[in-house]
């Protein structure tokens, strides 16, 4: 019986296996994220009386809360873990509104198929070249009229074989799951590079479904888009050498940072709300006689950072883009 030699693995299944991981790392920084807020209740006692805890400033009575070190070090950790539950949820609300308001517009400058294109590929009327999957829940594929002049029918195949495989694989949801990882999990750079690396493979691994239309067909869409925008030198070295069984390398020294520091993070805050104490009365200004001095001084600070995140946003909705290449899910590039 003859041995049959190993199949090599696909970029595809290199993908899928590390959206797996990413998300799985994602997972775990969350529920961390959570343990460390909760230790807080673990640890300090909300009192309602402030005795043998006041003091007086310019005339005005407040209270002060008492700790150990390890109770103010389980609040700093809490601290960190609330900022990541609430960059998680904003971030994924905005993923959200972002997509639904982009396929909107995208629904708005859809043309009648008179290019025998077939069901599902939607032709935006946009002289710049371009195809892209969009939708969080229902990708669907857009090609710009500029892409359909520019490319010939069998690059225009190829280009459409590329945009499905990121629509059956539902991409455009894969990334915002990871944009949305990047931006909770802001202290591990390991997820970032992991997010990028997963994004790379897909690209590449859509280039793989598209070769059925023809390597030389794949080769004149990537050139023809390549002015419009650029090509990842990877698909290019991907497309240029013939499959020889190459594997694609499993990240796994970011995997065990990433993780690593998850757990460390978590067995710190074990560690320290086992010797922390503290007691505060948390009373706010105007509804109290002893306002508590922290709550006083996170007024200020908590207005001043709503005032820059608005700031901020107005910012960057006057310079938005509004061309459709401004915003995509996932696209040939």
């Amino acid at each position: 019986m003859v041995a049959q030699a190993p199949q090599p693995r696909t970029a595809t299944a290199a993908a899928e296996r590390l959206s797996r991981t990413t998300l799985t790392i994602g997972a775990l920084g969350l529920l961390t994220a959570l343990f460390m807020v909760d230790r807080v209740a673990e640890t300090w006692q909300i009192s309602g009386r402030a005795a043998g805890h006041t003091m007086t400033f310019i005339g005005l009575r407040l209270t002060y809360p008492v700790a150990n070190v390890s109770a103010v070090a389980v609040l700093l950790l809490a601290t960190l873990g609330l900022a990541i539950t609430v960059r998680a949820v904003v971030a994924a609300a905005r993923e959200g509104l972002r997509s639904r308001r982009f396929v909107r517009g995208l629904a708005r400058r859809c043309q009648a198929d008179v290019h025998g294109l077939g069901d599902g590929i939607h032709v935006i009327d946009d002289p710049h070249p371009d195809a892209l999957v969009a939708g969080l829940v229902s990708p669907r594929i857009y090609i710009t009229t500029g892409a359909l002049a520019l490319l010939d029918p069998g690059a225009a195949a190829a280009v459409l074989a590329h945009e499905r495989h990121h629509a059956a694989r539902r991409d455009p949801l894969r990334q915002a799951a990871g944009r949305v990882l990047t931006e909770a999990l802001f202290f591990l750079p390991a997820v970032k590079r992991l997010t990028h690396h997963e994004l790379q493979l897909s690209e590449i691994g859509a280039d793989e479904s598209a070769l059925a239309a023809g390597r030389p067909a794949l080769a004149r869409a990537l050139l023809a888009m390549e002015p419009h925008g650029g090509i990842d030198p990877a698909r290019v070295d991907r497309l240029l050498d013939e499959p020889d069984g190459t594997s694609w390398l499993f990240p796994a020294s970011l995997c065990v940072i990433a993780i690593g520091a998850l757990v460390l993070l978590a067995l710190t805050t074990a560690l320290l709300a086992g010797a922390a104490s503290g007691t505060t009365t948390l009373a706010p200004p105007l509804l109290s006689r002893q306002p508590c001095i922290l709550t006083l001084a996170a007024l200020p600070a908590a207005i001043a950072a709503i005032l820059a995140r608005c700031s901020r946003a107005s910012v960057a909705k006057s310079g938005a883009c509004s061309r459709i290449r401004g915003r995509r899910s996932s696209r040939l590039r």
